[in-house]
């Protein structure tokens, strides 16, 4: 109300300048690499950043795509096939003995695999991100 009756401002703390050439370069760096612009360098210079701090931006942010969850990410899947794999080949070499038929037993262990997947809701490829 003050503001509004004398014409004064105050700065909004969160609009730093450089904080936001900052997220904008570690935005634009994370989806180009090293084919960023030289113009979005100069950028990071003109703002009040020196070479070494934009070096140390960019290993950090290509550590980071690299490292991580990264990898486990990917091979999420593979490895959630292989464990239902596993799986249904333990339970069918146990239901053999008592069944007495190999295909029976198969049958009934993919089948119990298969809706145990299902009532997780697929929750064993959910790996939270970063």
């Amino acid at each position: 109300m003050a503001a509004a009756l004398f014409g004064f401002s105050r700065q909004n703390q969160l609009a730093d300048r450089r904080l936001e050439a900052l997220r904008r370069f570690a935005v634009l760096y994370r989806l180009r690499g090293a084919e960023l612009s030289v113009a979005e360098k100069q950028r990071m210079l003109a703002i009040g950043f020196t070479d070494q701090a934009v070096s140390r931006f960019s290993r950090h942010i290509d550590r980071s795509v690299r490292g991580g969850s990264q990898g486990l990410r990917r091979i999420a899947p593979t490895l959630s096939a292989v464990a239902m794999l596993v799986a249904v080949a333990a339970l069918t070499a146990w239901l053999c003995a008592p069944l007495d038929e190999p295909l029976i037993a198969l049958m009934f262990a993919g089948l119990v695999v298969v809706t145990l997947v299902a009532l997780l809701g697929g929750s064993i490829n959910n790996i939270p991100r970063q």
